[in-house]
């Protein structure tokens, strides 16, 4: 712990941009925190002072950052690490988690979410407290559930409700079903309920059912004794023992294999589970929320899902509206995020009226989870100047006609390409340089020259 009574975090990220807006955020948010772009770097700053949590890149420009995490592990320090990885990198989430991460988040991240889960990393703990959670804590999720239509509305009346349930009693409340097409935002909807909830100061264990392989799932979540299988070099308590008397996210369950969701039922039936390779049996106390995009009930009618299961998971049924079917919320959702970016990238931009509209009109198929993407990709394409429909990278064929561009026009794709090229014939190959004049990170950039090809293009040589 470092001289200041507030709790004190290390970044330890090569993205100067990210690292510089991050700080400023948790600063504001009463944290100490403190900025690494090497992994050197960051072995001075542990040298110098102890933290209270880490938060770690994967690639750093000197080294790998699952093994500076499986290093620093093995010489028994206990301090949570957050990992950053690529989006999509199951392998890196994987392997950061056997590694002894606390837990991993896929960049780009939101600094908020990441300022949540150190809060709650970081919160003294009151043992024998069975208090509801500070409502102090509300606001920061109430934030994210934007929108005045009915149908949010109706959905903040119930997760209130079910707060005022989980309240009652210091026995965990009934299991939650979030039912709602991918990217409605189910996952924070399962925050909100624990944050709302008596437990909000244990840990929040979110499993993403259809990202883990297959093999790796069961130990995932119940733990496996040393020599359980090949590879099992020691005890690990599995995510549902780390939860203790907190809540357990298990999203995607639909994915969950037949011999996993009878492993599952068994649990939240008896309420006591088992690690891989282990005749003794632990207790949990944790409080369980499920998520899917598939239909369980239908599933179920046709042998796709145990229908005892089904059964078990319901009895709190939430059903979260596609963005389409809420398109008043539009605006809002898009003004919401365009400044948290803005803020997060000390960008200035505001939307044109043909943009809104093009937002408006879009059919989202990857709904609130696709806008958020839009919104921010469309930051730097305006280079934080007004955003038009050219910037917002949308299918034409969801964009009125008016609004659509000539058809001898360039795409954006190409536009985008174009732009990068110049940008770094201009900088002679500097990646840095080019990502500073183009408004974003050298993370994105690098991202953009592998999705174009420039990467054999010696204008694309980093230095």
């Amino acid at each position: 712990m470092n001289d200041s009574s507030r709790p004190s975090v290390l970044l330890v990220d090569d993205e100067v941009l990210f690292v510089k807006a991050a700080r400023k955020l948790f600063e504001r948010a009463g944290f100490s925190a403190h900025g690494s772009h090497t992994l050197a770097a960051a072995r001075e700053a542990l040298a110098a002072q102890s933290y209270d949590v880490i938060i770690l890149d994967v690639r750093l420009p000197d080294g790998s950052g699952l093994q500076f995490l499986q290093q620093f592990k093995r010489h028994g320090d206990k301090t949570p690490v957050l990992v950053l990885t690529a989006f999509g990198d199951i392998d890196d989430a994987v392997a950061a988690m056997k590694s002894g991460a606390h837990d991993y988040l896929q960049k780009p991240c939101d600094v908020d979410q990441l300022i949540d889960i150190v809060h709650a990393l970081t919160r003294p703990v009151d043992q024998g407290s069975t208090s509801t959670h500070a409502s102090s804590d509300a606001p920061a999720l109430d934030d994210d559930l934007v929108g005045d239509s009915e149908q949010i509305c109706a959905l903040r009346r119930q997760l209130d409700d079910i707060g005022r349930l989980s309240a009652r009693s210091a026995l965990p409340p009934p299991t939650v079903l979030l039912i709602g097409e991918t990217g409605v935002g189910k996952g924070l909807v399962a925050r909100r309920l624990h944050a709302a909830s008596p437990r909000s100061d244990q840990p929040f264990v979110h499993v993403d059912c259809a990202s883990l392989p297959r093999e790796l799932i069961e130990s995932e979540l119940f733990g496996h004794r040393k020599g359980a299988f090949t590879g099992a070099h020691r005890d690990k308590a599995g995510l549902i023992e780390q939860a203790a008397g907190g809540t357990v996210f298990l999203d995607e369950i639909g994915e969950l294999s037949p011999e996993l969701q009878a492993k599952l039922l068994a649990v939240l039936d008896r309420r006591r589970a088992r690690r891989v390779g282990d005749t003794d049996e632990y207790t949990t106390h944790a409080w369980f929320i499920t998520a899917t995009h598939r239909d369980l009930n239908a599933a179920s009618n046709h042998g796709e899902f145990r229908r005892d299961l089904y059964f078990r998971l319901s009895p709190m049924t939430i059903s979260l509206p596609a963005l389409r079917a809420r398109q008043a919320d539009i605006p809002l959702l898009a003004h919401h995020y365009l400044q948290r970016f803005a803020a997060q990238y000390e960008l200035d931009a505001t939307f044109s009226p043909d943009a809104m509209e093009c937002l408006v009109q879009h059919a989202w198929p990857g709904n609130v989870r696709e806008l958020i993407s839009v919104v921010e990709r469309a930051l730097f394409a305006s280079r934080g100047d007004m955003i038009r429909p050219q910037h917002l990278g949308l299918d034409t064929a969801s964009v009125p006609t008016a609004l659509a561009a000539p058809v001898d026009a360039p795409s954006l794709r190409d536009a985008e390409r174009d732009m990068i090229r110049r940008t770094l014939s201009e900088t002679r190959g500097n990646v840095s340089e080019a990502a500073r004049r183009l408004g974003m990170t050298r993370m994105m950039l690098r991202y953009r020259i592998d999705k174009f090809g420039l990467r054999g293009d010696p204008e694309a040589d980093e230095h």
